[in-house]
């Protein structure tokens, strides 16, 4: 008799075994690969299908949702990727701000958004390892040589560790063998027992026999619906992740339900009970994730909910979506087919190489048995075997009907794979010494194969998306790019997960805490995806996406950066055809390696190749073939391009027409108002101008010149000039200029302390106060935006602005002057300020203080910039030059543009009539396009460009002439000294000051004491000077006509600087930063290497 005790523990489980040690040093590896990361990107779905769409729901950021998740026509589940992906996109959402604060560590950057989401999915597929382990326990299996072979497999350390659908996919389907598998082999007990007893209990002789064997039948544990709330609910959620779910489902319920099926215990009437009841069962979880997805696609509300207004348009049921998307070949179309063969042909051996021939072999044996009658051969139908073989096989068989094939399909049958032939790797005690040495090569085949394929994967295949993804995020996030608009073309390769670059939301409505204004935020990051359309047509693009982003930085003043991401194998082909648009260039920002991308598969270079004779240093006449060789290699890479603008047309068509208007006017500019009666300049203008403005008053001229009305008639050819310099002129309209202020106001520094922020300007007067105040707002605003804490000023003087960045702005801050005393004068004023700071500062303040550097030196060449002694930490600075005089403003451009250490350069124009206009080292022409055009300007020219217009115009407006007539005083004086010798022409006579209090008599005189000649004494020589003075209303119209010609010559002289830095492909901009009645040079050139 058997008692109770024992026949359940004849059906309970065995005792779990212990795992080898080189299994979990390859779990490790498995962890260790997911952590560093893996590079290579398989599949676009691998993103898009999942952690892209719920990273932009719990980060509240911007993201690619592809068109399978249109509210329209939704096809994939949302409930399966927010229960994967939720909890580790949870966790770096909820621990980002601790860990920043307190480790220092971003958890919001690329790489932690890639591999925490990965981790937990690798800790996910260690679901994977259990159920194999744990069936192989359960049917005294083999588990050490198939978890070994399992866990080598590259399928497990690259696909197994991502968050593609197919992965999820493998855990459910390995988790319904497991459970299936337990299944039958308790009902195969409990039946085993239950017949025994039954056989018994027929056999029994007493009725007492009968009530005891009887009574432990009643103990048998029920084995009918066995788990069958848990199949189902794995089921239902399978198909609602893949529809095609239902065909690796099969076979496992097939099973579960035909378990003791032809029993004398389980007849027909079990088995339909079971179909109901797992049908049943699976409702309930398929009616929640129906709700799931209607609710998170719109389809309905809690509104709906509450009125109770509920139809059957509210329900949206992803995987009937699913099904009939794909059931037109149509739509598959656009996705690529196949031919039906090749998931056996090609993906079987690719997935599972040595492991996929064995079993396509032992398959064909079997079927080749069936067929022939043979059923003694073949696997028991309810077998644990004949599970796992119809699990490896109705699924590659099914999935193979449809005419679309990716390899990623068939992962999850990996576990019956190994189950069924992974034993087949290694040799047993039976088997002769040739089939032994068979599988030991096919074992090791296995494994190099997997290494290969683990590379390959996972870090080859397209792999320089990833790190391309870090550098972008990194530009991104730079302050100097807030709000700058980005444009990323990509071609022949993968789209660019744009989780990974943590774009703003501009879904997202905000709300401002002190107006409570509502608003969004417009898109700033455009990622335009062309696949692999051609070259040519993708520059076409790129030239229609460059004139929109001209459009809006000249409409709305914004900025942008360009970049152009192709591989490495079409750079030549880019190259040639972006050589034919003229107004960009392109520059390399960023090569990848490595980097497979089949839609642009590189060729083998001959000997002479254009690529490798460019890109490497090789001998150009012929290359070697291991020289050919690295070449080709060197190709398998990714390239990230940045678009620049040379030049805007609009520049070089005013440069153009401002020269043109100078060359028609040179008579003009050159005249010089000491000659005016020497020359009769008067008799020089054209006779409508003289009619015109003998009967004006000057007043009037100024109006004019100050673009206030008039009504006075004006010859049509003034008017067309005046347009013209209108037109053609910077503005000179001081802008206010937005800087980067932070709200935190520490009144424990030299900036907001209130005894201390105004002790910068000490020893200042008020036109350099107003210069210094704003440029060094301008310089400090640059250096933010390009990440750059050094700056360098050359003609410092005392150092005033450099005393200003380092204290007030805590910059590195250097001053360069040539004067020796000035150096030393602004080293005490240095040490003055620290001084007074000490008494209003505590010690950790003063501490902190920057003391700038002073340097003499006279710049004249390239080098000398090279050969300055300063610290390491002004590695990388701005250069900046407050009014530097002649040529030293062009040497300082010329320095910013060759090396790459100087991130910008903020320079203000002064002396233009001491420019060199010849030689290498000219000041002008600076650019390539003025020297090849008719750019001479003369000194005269240049001379006058540096006069004060605006308070000269003030002047005339007012009818303050007195002032003005000290021009005629000169002139009058000028052809009294050339009557008496001619010699005596443009004599340095002395200047006088309140000349307007004299009369002609005693000016001549102060004037000329120090030449050591006699004045003539002739009643005649005067009279005419004085009826020359008489004239001086048309010497202040000359002047004036010269002197509203001086703007247009400016801006020659600063568009060419401009035009000069945007020839090398920098960013360069001019702004009127200063008030032009304080600071007539008021326009600050910012040029910036971004």
């Amino acid at each position: 008799m058997f008692v109770d005790t024992e026949i359940l523990k004849a059906i309970s489980f065995k005792e779990t075994a212990k795992l080898p040690l080189h299994y979990w040093l390859l779990v490790l590896l498995r962890f260790l690969f997911t952590i560093l990361p893996q590079r290579g990107y398989i599949h676009p779905d691998e993103f898009f299908q999942n952690v892209e769409v719920i990273a932009g729901d719990i980060f509240s950021i911007d993201v690619s949702k592809t068109w399978e998740f249109d509210p329209k026509f939704p096809i994939r589940n949302i409930f399966v990727p927010k229960m994967i992906l939720g909890p580790p996109l949870h966790f770096i959402q909820f621990f980002h701000p601790y860990v920043k604060h307190y480790v220092g560590i971003d958890l919001k950057t690329p790489y932690y958004l890639l591999m925490i989401p990965r981790l937990f999915i690798c800790f996910l597929s260690l679901i994977n390892d259990f159920c194999l382990y744990r069936i192989c326990v359960l049917y005294g299996q083999n588990f050490k040589h198939r978890l070994t072979i399992f866990a080598t497999s590259y399928v497990v350390f690259v696909y197994c560790c991502r968050s593609f659908s197919n992965t999820f996919e493998t855990i459910f389907f390995s988790l319904l063998l497991l459970i299936v598998a337990e299944s039958m082999q308790k009902s195969d007990k409990v039946i085993y027992h239950n017949e025994f007893l039954k056989e018994k209990y027929e056999k029994a002789a007493t009725t007492v026999e009968k009530v005891k064997i009887f009574k432990l039948s009643t103990h048998l544990p029920e084995h009918s619906l066995n788990n069958v709330i848990i199949l189902a609910t794995i089921v239902v959620i399978g198909i609602f992740n893949r529809p095609t779910f239902v065909c690796f489902a099969f076979a496992p319920i097939f099973f579960w339900l035909h378990r003791g099926l032809g029993s004398t215990v389980v007849g027909f009437k079990d088995f339909h009970f079971r179909i109901f009841t797992f049908i049943v069962c699976g409702i309930p979880s398929a009616l929640l994730l129906i709700l799931v997805d209607s609710g998170y696609y719109g389809y309905i509300t809690m509104a709906d909910i509450e009125s109770l207004k509920i139809s059957w348009d509210n329900w949206v049921v992803t995987p009937l979506n699913f099904l009939r998307y794909n059931s037109d070949t149509g739509n598959l179309k656009k996705h690529g087919l196949h031919p039906r063969w090749l998931h056996v042909v090609v993906n079987v051996p690719l997935l599972f190489n040595v492991l996929g021939i064995i079993a396509t072999v032992a398959l064909s044996i079997n079927a080749y048995r069936f067929v022939r009658g043979q059923y003694s051969k073949l696997p028991r139908i309810q077998s644990i075997t004949g599970l796992m073989m119809f699990s490896l096989v109705i699924p590659i068989a099914v999935l193979s009907y449809f005419p679309h094939q990716e390899a990623r399909f068939i992962v999850p049958v990996l576990v019956p794979l190994i189950y069924l032939f992974g034993n087949h790797l290694y040799p047993n005690e039976i088997e002769g010494r040739a089939t032994r040495k068979w599988k030991f090569i096919f074992r090791y085949v296995w494994y190099l194969l997997n290494i290969l394929l683990t590379i390959f994967f996972g870090f080859i295949h397209q792999g320089g998306i990833y790190p391309l993804a870090k550098g972008i995020h990194h530009d991104l996030k730079k302050a100097s790019n807030y709000g700058q608009h980005t444009y990323i073309v990509t071609t022949h390769s993968y789209s660019i997960p744009t989780y990974l670059l943590q774009l703003e939301s501009t879904t997202k409505v905000y709300k401002d805490k002190k107006t409570g204004h509502k608003y969004r935020l417009s898109p700033t990051t455009f990622i335009h995806k062309y696949g692999s359309i051609p070259v040519e047509a993708l520059f076409d693009k790129v030239d229609t996406m460059l004139s929109s982003a001209e459009r809006l930085k000249a409409e709305y003043n914004k900025n942008y950066r360009f970049y152009i991401v192709t591989p490495c194998s079409l750079d030549t082909q880019v190259k040639k055809v972006a050589a034919t648009y003229d107004y960009f260039k392109l520059y390399q920002v960023g090569a990848y390696y490595p980097h497979y991308s089949s839609e642009a598969l590189p060729t083998f270079p001959g000997e002479r190749h254009e690529y490798c004779a460019r890109n490497s240093s090789v001998r150009p006449h012929k290359m070697i073939f291991a020289e050919r060789l690295a070449c080709y290699l060197s190709m398998y890479c990714i390239k990230n391009y940045q678009v620049r603008i040379l030049v805007p047309e609009d520049v070089k068509t005013c440069l153009e027409m401002s020269l043109k208007v100078i060359r028609m006017y040179d008579w003009l500019l050159d005249l010089y108002v000491l000659d005016f009666f020497v020359d009769d300049h008067w008799n020089k203008l054209p006779s409508t101008w003289r009619h015109t403005f003998e009967r004006m008053d000057p007043k009037h001229l100024g109006d004019i010149l100050s673009k206030k009305e008039s009504n006075m008639l004006l010859p049509l050819s003034f008017l067309a000039l005046i347009k013209s310099i209108e037109a053609l002129t910077i503005p000179r309209e001081r802008q206010d200029i937005t800087l980067n202020e932070t709200e935190h106001i520490d009144l424990n520094t030299c900036k907001h302390h209130p005894r201390l922020k105004n002790l910068f300007l000490k020893h200042v007067k008020l036109k350099k106060r107003h210069e210094i105040s704003l440029m060094a707002g301008v310089v400090v605003d640059t250096a933010v935006q390009t990440g750059c804490s050094s700056v360098i000023d050359f003609g410092s003087g005392l150092g005033h602005l450099v005393r200003v960045l380092a204290y007030r702005d805590d910059m590195h801050a250097a001053g360069i002057e040539c004067q020796s005393q000035l150096t030393e004068e602004a080293r005490k004023l240095d040490l003055e300020l620290e001084y007074t700071a000490k008494k209003h500062l505590t010690s950790k303040a003063v501490s902190k203080l920057k003391r700038p550097l002073h340097f003499n030196m006279t710049l004249s060449t390239h080098k000398q910039l090279t050969e300055l002694a300063l610290p390491k930490f002004m590695e990388n600075y701005g250069l900046i030059g407050l009014h530097p005089c002649g040529d030293l403003g062009p040497l300082l451009l010329k320095q910013f543009v060759e090396y790459e250490n100087i991130k910008f350069i903020c320079v203000v124009g002064c002396c233009f009539m001491k420019l060199t206009c010849d030689g290498l080292n000219r000041g002008y022409p600076m650019s390539d396009f003025v020297r090849s055009l008719d750019s001479h300007l003369s000194f005269a020219s240049r001379e006058i460009a540096c006069h004060a217009i605006e308070v000269y115009c003030e002047r005339l407006c007012k009818g303050n002439y007195e002032d003005l007539k000290i021009h005629a005083y000169r002139a009058a004086l000028e052809r009294m000294l050339v009557d008496q010798d001619p010699k005596l022409r443009h004599s340095p006579v002395r200047s006088i000051k309140h000349s307007n209090t004299m009369s002609f008599e005693q000016y001549c005189s102060q004037a000329t004491e120090r030449l050591n000649i006699t004045l003539p004494s002739s009643p005649e020589a005067w009279s005419r000077g004085h009826a020359d003075l008489a004239q001086w209303r048309r010497v202040v119209v000359v002047y004036t006509l010269r002197l509203a010609l001086a703007p247009l010559v400016e801006t020659v002289v600063l568009l060419d600087r401009v035009l000069y830095v945007l020839e090398r492909g920098l960013t360069c901009e001019i702004k009127p930063v200063f008030d032009p009645k304080l600071s007539p040079r008021n326009h600050i050139i910012i040029a910036k290497r971004l």
